[in-house]
């Protein structure tokens, strides 16, 4: 039997053992498909005799049983608790036929909401305001209800979420201050302007909330996607990033039409959560800055962050977003991102 037949009975009798799969039904195929980047691999599971397809999250390197322990069971308390992501079936740590861990899910048939948001805008308007409500409702969890996520201590120090962002971005500007040196001076700006923001009470942070991670279903509801940054945190990271991320609607559209519509976004979770969100412009700076870092990465040095061709191409389809990120940096920190300017 070869690795990849043994695989797949390994996978089957998993499904089978739990209830999600008649012990006669056969595979009918099983493909890698786009998405999951350097860290992991995805693929479909097709079987007969079952209405339900299957992906399977294969992580890269056989000793990231603690990464996928992490994401699989943070994705089982989320679904148990009635949040919008897909079904997770089971989890298998190493040793095993694949040699690495995997976790396997439902597959949700449907576009992103992001092909939506180009082709379909007043179906996607119409979500915009369930993409709010849904996200209101991760932060409205309880933290305490996941063990594996660890929690900042913000009595000691109210600024641990931010200092945690910083902490991330600086690894990088202190080993390559060359590359990145035209970032050097908005992390200092984020540093010198951060006690103005404390964090009073912390949430369930989803960490990559936009169109491109949502799958929007037939019933035109749609699934969570990507949980593997999940974090115990300030729930102004979440919004901030949502409200810079999806005010990106048009190549055509202004910077400061963009901030409008980033308002607009920010004043609809004001409404649904009944909280004040303070200090958007300071959360869009710094939610930006490391996505900043890996465009850097990849004009000048693609070992700071390992880009590869993937996330290449990704960059320049959105190079027009990172435009606005600039602007945000120049209006707010005072600093001009030349190079990124006359990268093409």
């Amino acid at each position: 039997m070869s690795n990849e037949s043994s695989h797949t009975l390994e996978v089957k009798q998993e499904l089978v053992r739990i209830g999600m799969l008649a012990a006669d039904s056969q595979l009918i195929s099983y493909e890698q498909i786009v998405g999951g980047g350097s860290d992991c691999h995805i693929y479909e599971l097709c079987f007969e005799n079952s209405s339900i397809k299957f992906i399977q999250k294969v992580f890269t390197s056989n000793s990231d049983n603690p990464y996928a322990e992490f994401e699989y069971s943070n994705h089982k308390i989320l679904f148990e608790n009635n949040i919008n992501v897909p079904q997770p079936y089971l989890l298998k740590l190493t040793p095993n036929t694949r040699d690495r861990p995997y976790f396997v899910m439902e597959k949700v048939e449907g576009p992103r909401l992001v092909e939506v948001k180009g082709n379909y805008p007043e179906q996607y308007e119409h979500l915009i305001r369930k993409l709010l409500q849904d996200l209101y409702k991760i932060h409205s969890l309880d933290p305490q209800l996941f063990p594996k996520i660890p929690l900042p201590n913000i009595q000691e120090n109210p600024f641990a979420p931010i200092d945690r962002k910083l902490e991330r971005s600086k690894k990088h500007l202190d080993k390559y201050p060359k590359d990145l040196k035209e970032l050097i001076p908005v992390h200092e700006w984020l540093e010198k302007n951060k006690t103005n923001y404390p964090c009073e009470h912390l949430a369930v942070v989803h960490g990559d909330y936009h169109s491109f991670n949502i799958l929007v279903t037939e019933d035109k509801d749609f699934k969570i996607l990507d949980w593997n940054d999940v974090v115990i945190s300030d729930f102004r990271m979440d919004v901030a990033y949502t409200a810079t991320s999806e005010s990106y609607t048009s190549k055509t559209q202004s910077s400061e039409n963009r901030m409008k519509r980033a308002n607009q976004i920010v004043g609809v979770y004001e409404e649904i959560s009944k909280n004040k969100v303070e200090g958007l412009p300071y959360f869009m700076v710094l939610n930006s800055t490391f996505n900043l870092i890996r465009l850097y990465s990849m004009i000048n040095n693609t070992s700071i962050t390992g880009e590869n061709e993937e996330t290449k191409k990704f960059f320049i389809s959105v190079y027009d977003y990172f435009l606005f990120l600039a602007d945000i940096i120049e209006i707010n920190c005072n600093v001009e991102l030349t190079q990124l300017r006359i990268f093409q």
